[in-house]
Parts: C-alpha cells; sequence; structure tokens
C-alpha cells in the first residue's frame, strides 16, 4: 500500500577544505533514512553546489548558484575551517552569503528553516594556513552570538557524524510539532521513489 513521504531538503555550505566532511553528512544520510522512513515516514536529501547545481551565467557565479537553488530547502547546514571562501559582491564568501540568505529567512519565518553552523577545530599543517581565511572565519564566529546562534565545534570526522546523527534526527522528528507544517508540504508535487511510494517534499 502506498503512503506518503516528507523529504525535508539538507542544504550545505562548506569551502573546498571541508569536502570530507560533506561526504560525511551524505554517508549518514544514506543510513538515517532507512529508519525516519519507517517511523516517520520522512526522508532526507542532501543538496550543495555540487550534486545539485548546474553550470550558469549570471552577475557573479554565486548569484547563478543563489538563482537555482533559492530557498528551495528546509535544513541549512554551514560548516568551517581553515577556509573562509572567495569573496562575492554581498558577503565575505560564497558559505557566508549562503548562511545569510538562511539566517534571513528564519528571522521572516522561523518556522520554515532550520539553521546549524558547525566549526572543525582540529590540528592544520602550518603550510595550509592563509592568516586573512583564519581572520574571516573568527570574525564571522564572532557574529553569531548576537545574532543568536547557537554553533557546535567538533574536531573529527566521527565525532561530527554523531553530533549529526543526533542532530538530524531531532529535526526530522520535530519536524511538523515545533516547525515545518504539514499543510505547507502537501501543496508540494509528489515525487515517485523505486519503492513505489508517494513523496512530498518539504516546506518548499
Amino acid at each position: 500500500m502506498a503512503r506518503n513521504e516528507v523529504v525535508l531538503r539538507v542544504f550545505v555550505a562548506f569551502p573546498d577544505d571541508l569536502s570530507d566532511e560533506v561526504g560525511a553528512i551524505e554517508a549518514l544520510v544514506e543510513e538515517l533514512n532507512p529508519a525516519l522512513s519507517r517511523d516517520l515516514g520522512r526522508r532526507l536529501e542532501v543538496i550543495t553546489w555540487r550534486n545539485a547545481g548546474v553550470p550558469g551565467v549570471g552577475a557573479d557565479p554565486q548569484a547563478v548558484i543563489n538563482e537555482q537553488f533559492g530557498e528551495n530547502y528546509d535544513i541549512f547546514i554551514g560548516i568551517l575551517w581553515t577556509r573562509f571562501g572567495t569573496p562575492t559582491p554581498r558577503a565575505g564568501s560564497g558559505a557566508e552569503e549562503e548562511f545569510e540568505r538562511a539566517y534571513a529567512r528564519h528571522e521572516t519565518s522561523p518556522g520554515s528553516v532550520r539553521v546549524m553552523i558547525y566549526f572543525k577545530r582540529a590540528p592544520v599543517d602550518y603550510e595550509d594556513i592563509v592568516p586573512a581565511q583564519i581572520e574571516a572565519i573568527n570574525t564571522f564566529r564572532s557574529k553569531l552570538g548576537p545574532k543568536g546562534v547557537l554553533y557546535w565545534d567538533f574536531s573529527a570526522r566521527e565525532e561530527f557524524e554523531s553530533y549529526l546523527r543526533m542532530h538530524l534526527s531531532r529535526q526530522a522528528s520535530d519536524w511538523g510539532k515545533t516547525w515545518g507544517t504539514v499543510s505547507s508540504s502537501a501543496q508540494s508535487q509528489a515525487r515517485a521513489v523505486p519503492s513505489g511510494e508517494d513523496v512530498e517534499e518539504g516546506l518548499t
């Protein structure tokens, strides 16, 4: 018997030095989805500019990404370590601009999106340190507290996976209770999945 399944999109913002952590998120989501589907009728879908974006032309590269993704996600994950990223015309980096867009959306409609920020605190080779990048990260971090943002630190992939397992499970469980609405999900188009079950989008 077919049943509806809510898809919650997880948008990940990250500089190039955190590809391993992005891979950890993708692997963890694959691990969590069978239980989330069975117990809650929900499924997580990881989207990044690398796995879901396409080449295009706009005012600047980040503007192309903004146009393609817009607000088409339910959970925002931002990760930083030693690289802040390349400045855009609107922010200190693409990752910062993506955070600011998610934060502005949360400010306007708190129940529409969940924002989670993580900082990797692990040793790094001296030759890989770019002082200006570290300073930019520290400046960004210092702005989060006044914005009301609680962030998490981690030192290794295993610790990050442990946090994400708990945090993503909690967000999926709370959807429709403390955030998100079933009615907004029902307005989206159903999508087919290999099992033949009906799938509904999240908030977007």
